[in-house]
């Protein structure tokens, strides 16, 4: 995979603390290191998360600090946060702090001299002006709607937002993604699904263990209070099952499952694993992978899980509902009654017809969430730029 030229992309994060749309971002990275490209990381961490840096730091360049600052506001009653929002209202306060990030950019630009400038996600702005002053071709990476997932509101305003999603080359990680902001029938914007294993790593563990999963931040919006009131029904019926709840996230909301799980009498049959660097064990025996978050931008739990012959229980609503669409499953709506009505359903799922819904599962996912599929499509669109 030889190139006449190496490209040099300088990768833009809002944070290097494990999440999804760095865990997205690790696969990309390991796959684009095959064609030879040339990748530097920019992020705001005082201190690189440790995981992040283990996994990229042979085939990164170089790692900068610069103060990139989140364009977002917070929806909710917060005091802290509520502060937050009327400063970055104050123009002057946020002049000031764009100013400094397109100042501390600028530096590592002339020093770098990247070909192309990667976003890898749109709450952070820095990229495009900088890019826009030094005549260097933007990619913005969107992996979130903004509002409708993560309840946010977008500085200054989504239509701002939308402008400068124009002006630049735009991979959104779905298709409901790219018309949420307007961006279908633009020419520098494409669907670029998020890649989640490589093609080898096809799994199929039959029978399954009496367990269901639960893996992603743990918050409010990602729904596993539902998740927990559907699993109490169940319990009740099928005591030998348990649900197993992996992830970090929101202390006050875990204690709050946590208080809810024993009010509800199923407490000792959920277990809380914490954050799994590889949660591919508990997706290979899981009897099903249960995605409830209200609104999520992609799923990549979902991808995933069709990889690993696991059978998936999902909110059909935003990037669940188009995985669901093409790799089967078992979608609700209409809440945690129903979420318990589908667990039932695949607790009574006899062997043979669950074997043939994750085989066609598997099959999809190879075509459309591998990390070698997602990141010649990425190279593709490098070298369209550059050529």
């Amino acid at each position: 995979m030889q190139n006449k030229k190496t490209i040099t992309v300088m990768f833009l994060l809002n944070t290097t603390v494990m999440g999804g749309a760095n865990i997205s971002l690790i696969n990309l990275i390991k796959e684009l290191y095959k064609y030879k490209i040339d990748m530097y990381i920019v992020h705001p961490d005082n201190a690189i998360n440790p995981l992040f840096l283990e996994e990229t730091q042979n085939m990164i360049k170089a790692y900068y600090k610069v103060s990139l600052s989140s364009q977002i506001y917070y929806e909710n009653n917060n005091i802290h946060q509520t502060f937050r929002k009327i400063l970055k209202k104050i123009l002057c306060i946020n002049w000031l702090r764009k100013k400094r990030e397109i100042y501390q950019l600028s530096k590592i630009v002339r020093a770098v001299r990247p070909d192309i400038i990667h976003t890898n996600t749109g709450v952070i702005h820095a990229g495009y002006f900088v890019a826009n002053k030094y005549k260097i071709p933007h990619v913005w990476h969107i992996r979130e709607y903004q509002t409708m997932d993560f309840n946010w509101e977008i500085y200054p305003s989504k239509e701002k937002f939308v402008s400068y999603l124009k002006d630049s080359y735009v991979i959104a990680i779905t298709h409901d993604i790219l018309n949420y902001f307007g961006l279908k029938s633009t020419n520098r914007s494409r669907c670029v699904y998020n890649g989640c294993f490589s093609y080898k790593s096809i799994c199929t563990i039959l029978p399954k263990e009496k367990f269901f999963l639960c893996c992603s931040r743990i918050s409010a919006e990602k729904g596993q209070d539902e998740v927990v009131k559907a699993f109490s029904l169940i319990h009740k019926k099928y005591g030998e099952y348990r649900l197993i709840i992996a992830g970090f996230g929101d202390e006050e909301y875990i204690c709050y499952l946590h208080t809810l799980s024993k009010e509800l009498g199923c407490d000792d049959a959920i277990d809380f694993v914490g954050f799994k660097k590889d949660i591919r064990p508990y997706m290979d025996h899981a009897t099903a992978l249960i995605v409830a978050s209200r609104f999520e931008g992609f799923g990549r739990m979902t991808a995933e899980a069709a990889f690993r012959g696991c059978m998936v229980i999902g909110n059909y609503t935003g990037g669940t509902k188009e995985i669901l669409d093409q790799i089967g499953g078992m979608p609700y709506s209409n809440g945690y009654m129903e979420l318990a009505e589908k667990m039932e359903n695949v607790i009574r799922l006899r062997q043979y017809d669950y074997k043939k819904i994750i085989e066609k599962a598997q099959k999809v996912a190879v075509e459309l969430f591998s990390n070698e599929a997602s990141a010649k499509n990425v190279y593709d669109l490098y070298t369209s730029i550059i050529h």
